[in-house]
């Protein structure tokens, strides 16, 4: 038995397969003989790739395994009962007691890989297309972008809310709405400023910073002035979002009453970080 056994592995693990004439998958090939495949429609001709043809031969062996597994017990029931010597009594029992063990094992290990992940008794070897994305972000045609471009100092923001910001320059629409946020923070003596404008220093996600339709800037990092900074800017047209780098940073905020919807968590991604302290970027939603 330990031999057929062994035989019928070997037949199940050695099935032989052809290329199907019309142009095939990759590694999808025409079976000669039909083994269970799970959730493919056994027709005349069966066609598979090499995850259902491996889930298969897994199915078909645990089920050999099983089947001997029986067989085994009845043969060892039949010579327990047609002998009347101790010593065929203490064999027949020992078969008995392999085949059990042998269609536990058998059970035991379907069900082990089941209960843990189910997806360890299927075979995907399909290998999933990565969509590589650019790290330019586009070019956004106008303001800036096109020459139409206003300097800070011209609009009266230099030098205090424009500090030491990187690119001297925005697009008019947003110009003239800064001059409105301006005025709304010194008429509370709130210090901002501006560390970001056109053109930028590095790569953005956002392409408004390719045609200085949104700035970075910069105010104490306390809720109360936060706050406020949101509510000078929304009254001036424009859209604040305060980026942080951690969720312990935004729950602060949060806890002292800044607007969960003008936060964001900017975390750093594969040990590079993505901001280098938090700030605002504001932007113009409409300005082009």
């Amino acid at each position: 038995m330990k031999k057929t056994f062994l035989l019928l592995i070997v037949f199940c693990l050695t099935a032989t397969v052809v290329f199907a004439q019309e142009t095939p998958k990759p590694t999808e090939y025409e079976l000669l003989a039909p083994i269970p495949l799970s959730g493919i429609d056994q027709g005349e001709t069966k066609k598979t790739e090499a995850g259902p043809y491996i889930e298969g031969i897994f199915t078909l062996l645990i089920a050999i395994a099983g089947g001997l597994a029986v067989l085994m017990i009845i043969f060892g029931g039949i010579e327990y009962m047609s002998t009347d010597a101790f010593s065929g009594k203490s064999e027949a029992k020992k078969r008995i007691e392999n085949a059990i063990w042998g269609l536990m094992l058998a059970i035991g290990a379907w069900l082990i890989l089941t209960t843990v992940n189910p997806n360890l008794t299927k075979f995907d070897l399909e290998i999933q297309k990565q969509e590589v994305g650019t790290t330019t972000p586009p070019i956004v045609i106008g303001g800036c972008a096109s020459g139409d471009c206003q300097t800070l100092a011209s609009l009266g923001l230099s030098p205090n809310a424009s500090g030491s910001a990187v690119g001297k320059s925005v697009d008019p629409a947003l110009g003239a709405r800064l001059i409105s946020l301006n005025s709304f923070l010194r008429a509370q003596d709130i210090t901002w400023r501006i560390t970001e404008a056109f053109p930028p220093s590095q790569t953005h996600q956002a392409p408004c910073h390719n045609n200085g339709t949104c700035i970075d800037a910069n105010v104490l990092p306390d809720p109360q002035t936060v706050n406020a900074f949101i509510n000078a800017a929304q009254r001036a047209g424009l859209r604040p979002v305060y980026e942080v780098e951690t969720q312990e940073e935004k729950d602060n905020l949060v806890r002292g009453g800044v607007s969960n919807s003008n936060i964001t968590v900017l975390p750093p991604i594969n040990g590079r970080r993505q901001i280098t302290a938090p700030h605002f970027s504001v932007y113009c939603d409409n300005c082009r």
